[in-house]
């Protein structure tokens, strides 16, 4: 069981890294003007990478299984998460199109939009092999080895010798599969308030700070998850925010944007892309603007939530990706 406050936290955790994936997709920042916004960079770059890393150590941390399950456990995966991700998958599709009026191909550039093949839904896919694979690791050992295997395949991604032709380095499994493990070792090891003090909260923030500034540096304002410093920038990154999560895990607003973090992913991307060209270009607007594009997609999931209870209809929550 986990106590309440772990869970508060970790709700208020995962506010935090959907603020992160949302920061990630909001750059503008390019070689040109990179050193005229270059304190800016490195603050949505710190965010921007620490997000989906603290989204898939959280679904470990939560990962159950037990013998004979299967029916059960895919049977609400594909409620609560398989049904919401494809309805959004073709509604985001849909409007792409008919924005963009590219209608070429359509079958096959939907399947590709929805399986996240240039689009912010390769979590998904990637979310749904890590439930299928740690099914059959149980052993610590198996852990432990496949952190080691998504360090190894981080360098191999970073020093190019995994040619994106084949798989990039988002929908790359290997990539991801030490943060789910890394959760269920917490998790069994009832580890996570042991990694909640201030010494460890204050390292973390120094490593991240320094990480992320590294990142700005050499990558000229890139942001992606596989360079030289990633690992630091994303496993410091957590710390800091875990620490902070239970600092703030009475926050009921952090908390609730937490329960619906799931809505805002789904749902965030072509309204951040509306506020990003609409905002001024500034320093101060360039911070912001992930926190306003959070703003609008949680009034939207709590309006949303409000009409089917006004309807009566609470029990479609899922269809959308609301608990």
């Amino acid at each position: 069981m986990t106590d309440k406050k772990t869970s508060d936290a970790l709700y208020v955790i995962k506010s935090f890294a959907i603020l992160s994936v949302i920061a990630a997709h909001m750059g503008f920042v390019t070689p040109e003007n990179v050193g005229s916004f270059s304190t800016a960079e490195s603050i949505r770059l710190a965010l921007g990478q620490t997000g989906v890393p603290i989204f898939f150590i959280v679904s470990g941390f939560f990962y159950k299984r037990r013998k004979g399950d299967a029916k059960e456990f895919w049977t609400k995966k594909a409620k609560t998460l398989i049904v919401p991700w494809l309805l959004f998958g073709v509604l985001t599709f849909t409007v792409s199109m008919v924005t963009t009026g590219k209608y070429v191909n359509v079958p096959f550039e939907l399947v590709k939009w929805v399986l996240g093949i240039g689009t912010w839904f390769w979590y998904m896919p990637v979310q749904i092999v890590l439930f299928a694979v740690f099914k059959f690791i149980k052993k610590d050992v198996g852990l432990y080895i496949s952190m080691a295997v998504s360090i190894v395949s981080v360098v191999l991604t970073v020093l190019g010798r995994i040619p994106s032709e084949i798989i990039n380095q988002y929908l790359n499994v290997f990539n991801w599969l030490g943060f789910f493990a890394l959760g269920i070792l917490i998790s069994r090891h009832q580890s996570m308030t042991r990694l909640v003090n201030m010494p460890i909260f204050i390292i973390s923030f120094l490593v991240f700070a320094l990480s992320a500034a590294l990142t700005v540096y050499f990558k000229d304002g890139e942001v992606t998850y596989a360079n030289r410093f990633c690992l630091l920038v994303e496993l410091s990154g957590f710390l800091f925010c875990l620490n902070l999560s239970y600092a703030l895990s009475g926050f009921g607003l952090l908390k609730d944007i937490g329960k619906k973090s799931f809505f805002i992913y789904l749902a965030h991307m072509q309204i951040a892309g509306v506020i990003n060209t609409r905002l001024p270009y500034n320093t101060i607007f360039f911070i912001l603007r992930p926190v306003i594009a959070l703003a609008v997609v949680y009034i939207g999931a709590k309006i949303a939530e409000l009409m089917l209870k006004k309807l009566k209809l609470s029990k479609l929550n899922f269809l959308i990706g609301l608990k």
